[in-house]
This record gives structure tokens, sequence and C-alpha cells, in this order.
């Protein structure tokens, strides 16, 4: 069986988040996905209320990831085999965003950094 996911929340953190959908092992799950911005196949960016919060702590939006997913037949112990059949170009364009830093392992960014384009097509 094959199930078409879109996200209605997208998550910046890895852990104990609420289930984003209830799938059986053996299902074929479809998931569009956003770039490392939060921007969608179409240019349009996540709106922030589309964004994983947290009162206590500051969340840095990008890599937003789409899940976490729950297989309803998986126990404690089981692992889980993922099979990617198809990854597909969802636009003609890509930026990557290069930083000058002091020190890597203080993380200190100079600057906002400048974004190579980059143009192919499909």
């Amino acid at each position: 069986m094959k199930h078409f996911f879109k996200p209605s929340k997208y998550f910046l953190t890895y852990g104990p988040n609420e289930t984003a959908l209830r799938i059986k092992s053996g299902y074929t799950l479809i998931v569009p996905t956003v770039d490392a911005h939060g921007y969608d196949s179409n240019g349009m960016m996540v709106p922030k209320e589309m964004m994983q919060s947290r009162e206590d702590t500051v969340l840095h939006p990008s890599n937003l990831l789409s899940g976490p997913f729950y297989i309803e037949d998986a126990e404690v112990g089981d692992a889980l085999l993922v099979h990617i059949e198809d990854i597909r170009l969802n636009r003609s364009t890509a930026c990557l965003r290069l930083f000058l830093t002091l020190d890597l392992l203080q993380r200190r960014i100079v600057g906002e950094g400048f974004c190579s384009m980059s143009h192919w097509r499909e």
C-alpha cells in the first residue's frame, strides 16, 4: 500500500517528537521535502507555525525534518529496513551557502556567508 504524506509540521530536532504518521510494515511512503532553508518546490518558505518551536530553547530553522513515522507492527529490538526507491529533484536550482569560521570548535561564524547558486536542467 502507498501513502502520500504531506507534512503539517516540520521538526528541527531528533528525539521524542509527536508521531506524524502511523504506517504498517511493508508500506510505501511518499514524502515531499523542503530544502535546508525551508523552501518548497515552488520557492515558498514553510510558515513559522509549521515549524517546531520550544519555549525553553531557540531553535535554528534549518534542515527541516519530516516525520517521525510510527511503524505499527514494530516491536522493541526490531531492525528497521528502509528502501529508497526514487529521489527526484523538484526544481532546477540549488544554493550552497558558505561561511567563514574563526573557530570550528566553538562555531563562531563571521558574517552571513554567501550563496553560490547552481542551475541545471531536468
